[in-house]
């Protein structure tokens, strides 16, 4: 109920949590676009390069070992989902940075793939919309639910005095 109550107090919230993302969203699409699929390849076999962990090595800044040379793959990471290659999945990883579910781990890919200074690109979009927007969206949500339990304390208030 309170919930269904804080839909019209949301409705600006939920606008600038929405710009937020398309702005960082189309900042991702326009610095990251295709850069995780760069991968070492070896130069007789075309066999991916495995590092020690037995993940396929990420290449661009960072250079492949001797035998090897840095190539395009046609998937990204994690099944294809962790990219900013369209809109979709840059909201996506916007969405899954701010909820800061392994934001650090998207973040050292990029730093791998482009450059170390990525951290001025993810850092505050972790701490703007994580520690402002979303406490900001939550905080909207539960002076709502305030507001709807002092209506109840007070219904119940009244009724207790009635039957008095």
């Amino acid at each position: 109920m309170s919930v269904m109550a804080a839909i019209p107090l949301l409705q600006d919230t939920l606008i600038i949590l929405i710009f937020f993302f398309l702005i960082f969203a189309i900042g991702g699409l326009n610095l990251f676009m295709g850069l995780l699929m760069s991968r070492c390849i070896h130069i007789e076999t075309g066999n991916l390069y495995y590092d020690d962990e037995g993940g396929d090595m990420i290449c661009k800044a960072e250079s492949c070992p001797e035998g090897y040379f840095c190539g395009k793959q046609t998937l990204n990471p994690n099944f294809d989902v962790t990219n900013f290659d369209n809109i979709f999945w840059a909201l996506l990883n916007v969405f899954q940075c701010i909820t800061m579910e392994g934001w650090s781990e998207i973040m050292v890919m990029y730093q791998i793939a482009y450059t170390p200074w990525v951290f001025f690109f993810f850092v505050p979009m972790v701490f703007i919309g994580a520690f402002f927007l979303l406490n900001l969206t939550l905080a909207v949500i539960n002076s709502s639910y305030s507001e709807a339990q002092a209506g109840i304390k007070a219904a119940k208030e009244r009724v207790r005095l009635e039957q008095e």
